[in-house]
């Protein structure tokens, strides 16, 4: 097909993603897996279209964080668990 371009834009999804907005999209990994293996001080740079972040980092109490894009700081690490806050609220 002579003058055309295509282009394939692959998106990465986490399972976690996919449960949490029951997406129906295929995951490639799972935040908690791929986290279980990290010690304190452990980057990864795994990365989720969906929930928007390109990379992961547990600090030094064991606590994950990810590194979630921002257009206006252009990167900001936000807790695990705030992120997830925001898909599933915490029960009262």
């Amino acid at each position: 097909m002579e003058g055309f371009l295509f282009i394939f834009i692959i998106m990465n999804y986490c399972k976690e993603y996919k449960e949490w907005t029951n997406s129906d999209v295929e995951y490639t990994f799972s935040i908690k897996e791929v986290s279980h293996n990290m010690r304190p001080g452990d980057e990864s740079d795994v990365f989720c279209d969906g929930i928007g972040f390109d990379g992961m980092i547990k600090i030094d109490n064991g606590a994950l964080f990810l590194r979630m894009r921002n257009n206006e700081v252009g990167h900001e690490y936000v807790g695990f668990v705030g992120v997830k806050n925001k898909y599933i609220p915490p029960s009262e």
